[in-house]
């Protein structure tokens, strides 16, 4: 009886954890933009994002732990309309991608990414071609800035790269 009740109680939590799941993306898989992958996704999912051009701007990630991977370099065409991708969450990661034709602003925060009042992430091995700001943090959640890494290859037409940094440490 002891014995049943612990095999019980062992099924019953291991039901309540949830576990990563992988999702990938692309024109012929079953989820065919980023938006709608980080709409569907859970905290600690992991995005494959496949090689292929996505016409996508405003890419909103809010409080999710996600992990995003490019596989074969995939565009992210912002189309000059905004920021390709904004992040407010803890824990995440994005590497992988090219991120083109961020839209120009001298009075809006368009970025190739953008992250506001996020803590323990990674940005690494991404491209950035045509646009304004490169990358933009604000109003970050730790201690104040010690250390920063920004792996990106840049192209010599921009007409400004910025990277602003607030507030952060071991980004």
């Amino acid at each position: 009886m002891l014995r049943s009740f612990f095999l019980f109680l062992f099924l019953a939590l291991t039901s309540v954890v949830s576990q990563a799941q992988e999702m990938e993306v692309c024109k012929t898989c079953e989820v065919k933009t980023i938006q709608a992958a980080v709409d569907m996704a859970e905290d600690g999912d992991i995005l494959r994002i496949k090689s292929g051009t996505y016409k996508e701007h405003d890419i909103s990630i809010i409080d999710k732990s996600l992990t995003i991977i490019g596989e074969g370099l995939p565009v992210i065409d912002a189309e000059m309309e905004g920021t390709a991708i904004s992040i407010r969450a803890e824990n995440f990661s994005i590497e992988g991608l090219k991120i083109i034709n961020v839209g120009r602003s001298h009075t809006n925060d368009f970025a190739g990414i953008l992250v506001s009042n996020s803590k323990n992430f990674e940005v690494k091995n991404n491209r950035l071609n045509q646009v304004f700001l490169v990358f933009f943090w604000k109003d970050l959640r730790k201690e104040p800035y010690q250390e920063i890494l920004l792996p990106v290859r840049l192209k010599a037409s921009l007409l400004r790269v910025t990277v602003y940094i607030s507030g952060s440490q071991k980004i």
